[in-house]
């Protein structure tokens, strides 16, 4: 083959590292560089065992590619189907029914039927047309079974105690409930998630069964990112870009980069930007106090804590086993 054949044989469109945001079937192979995540097939497992699963994760470790691709493979099936939404925005939430009519309108919005309702048609429903919508034959779902994934649901903690035992006690009853349409629920979020359990025990998701991000995906890389995806990301695009410029990368001149650009990189990093955000805007001045104990103390241990904690949930602090 001569060399203007292969030049024609070249994608348009240079391929490079996703950094924010989930990687879409679309994107895949052709804007951004994708491998088969395995976790998405074992996340399809529990699915279709109609299980109620949390996963939980740091911010950008490739949860919602994760169950993007879940859902994907659920919706291959005949007569079964996959929806996903998240929680991320603006609901204000009074009263639960707050709650499921926006739960009902992002529904509509993915499956998008050509007997949608207006939406406000949708927050004029009441709890028993709400009910009705989900059930096993309603126009909305027909005979299907359905597989629900809710993201960015630590949202929910925004929410009345009184509100989130109400949702949570809902989801539950489905779990059991023959009337159903929605047979497996997946919700997921930050570890703040695992704490779904009230005083009254009403939480459907068994915190035993939560399936985990893998630790690594570039093994050179490990030591610098702790196995954390969107940091594998920024490392992968920065690589490229060397590559691209210089045609390759001499130890060196490698090491150079890592103590002086790379960690700049890190710094206007969105999702470092928010980590810090999350501890200035907090009221909790231990918080703070805990985070500079650690950063100025040799060892860099945060006593356990509720303020502890909090850090932990954003992913800036990663406790003892013995915590």
């Amino acid at each position: 083959m001569d060399k203007e054949a292969l030049e024609k044989l070249k994608p348009q469109v240079n391929i490079r590292f996703s950094i924010h945001g989930p990687i879409l079937e679309p994107q895949r192979n052709s804007t951004y560089y994708f491998l088969e995540p395995e976790q998405g097939r074992v996340l399809k497992d529990p699915m279709m065992d109609n299980e109620y699963t949390c996963l939980c994760g740091p911010r950008s470790s490739g949860k919602t590619t994760t169950v993007v691709r879940a859902t994907e493979l659920v919706y291959e099936l005949d007569g079964h189907s996959s929806i996903y939404f998240n929680l991320e925005g603006r609901i204000v939430v009074c009263e639960s029914i707050d709650f499921w009519r926006n739960f009902i309108l992002k529904i509509y919005d993915y499956l998008n039927p050509p007997f949608k309702p207006g939406d406000t048609d949708i927050f004029k429903m009441d709890w028993i047309e709400i009910k009705s919508l989900l059930k096993v034959g309603s126009k909305l779902f027909g005979n299907n079974k359905v597989y629900l994934v809710i993201d960015e649901f630590d949202a929910i903690f925004s929410f009345k105690k009184e509100i989130i035992t109400e949702i949570l006690s809902e989801f539950r009853s489905w779990k059991t409930s023959a009337l159903i349409a929605i047979k497996s629920i997946t919700v997921v979020g930050t570890f703040a998630i695992l704490e779904l359990k009230t005083e009254s025990n009403a939480s459907p998701f068994n915190a035993q069964s939560n399936i985990t991000i893998s630790q690594s995906i570039i093994k050179d890389t490990y030591t610098l990112t702790n196995g954390h995806k969107g940091f594998v990301n920024i490392i992968g695009d920065f690589i490229n870009i060397l590559l691209i410029k210089n045609g390759g990368i001499e130890p060196k001149v490698w090491n150079n980069i890592i103590n002086r650009e790379l960690f700049s990189r890190f710094k206007t990093y969105k999702t470092i930007d928010r980590m810090i955000n999350s501890v200035i805007k907090c009221k909790n001045q231990n918080i703070k106090n805990n985070l500079r104990l650690a950063l100025l103390s040799s060892d860099g241990i945060i006593s356990k804590s509720k303020e502890a904690l909090h850090l932990s949930r954003e992913g800036i602090y990663t406790p003892n086993h013995d915590e």
